[in-house]
């Protein structure tokens, strides 16, 4: 899947496509993250501007390096999740990574922004949950190949 520059369909939206893929954004996000094609709905599409528009990418770059730096805290009443200390510890460098990464200015996959903002809105996943059966330096690693795909194609190819 080749990077998304902006669709000019965009514009021809309706506003009821807009307001389905502003309420339907955790599902586009999921089929995103999981290779669905931006370009296989108005919806996937304006999802995918959405999530590799600059402002967006400089967001969750932001989080990450919170979360990095171990600078996010639950609040008094216990509604704002934390990151796992030792987790995110662990992830350290990974987490940093994907931070630079999402920051810079070069064009990026849909997929690999989708699988960071699932990695930081699932709290039931192993940046928040210790007890995640899955690997979290793993998971931010595929969001980092996922941000280059014909770079991870080139390099998984034999030579």
């Amino acid at each position: 899947m080749a990077a998304l520059a902006p669709d000019p369909k965009e514009d021809e939206m309706s506003p009821y496509d807009r307001l389905v893929a502003r309420l339907a954004a955790r599902r586009l996000d999921r089929e995103l993250a999981e290779g669905a094609s931006p370009t296989g709905s108005a919806q996937l599409s304006n999802r995918a501007s959405t999530l590799t528009s600059h402002g967006k990418r400089l967001e969750l770059a932001a989080s990450l390096r919170r979360i990095a730096r171990d600078e996010v805290e639950p609040t008094a009443l216990g509604l704002r999740l934390a990151a796992t200390r030792a987790q995110a510890s662990a992830a350290r460098p990974a987490l940093e990574r994907l931070a630079r990464r999402l920051a810079d200015s070069a064009p990026v996959d849909p997929q690999g922004v989708a699988l960071t903002q699932e990695l930081l809105c699932d709290g039931a996943g192993p940046l928040f949950w210790d007890r995640s059966p899955q690997d979290l330096i793993a998971l931010v690693g595929d969001a980092i190949a996922a941000l280059d795909p014909g770079t991870r194609a080139a390099v998984s190819q034999p030579m």
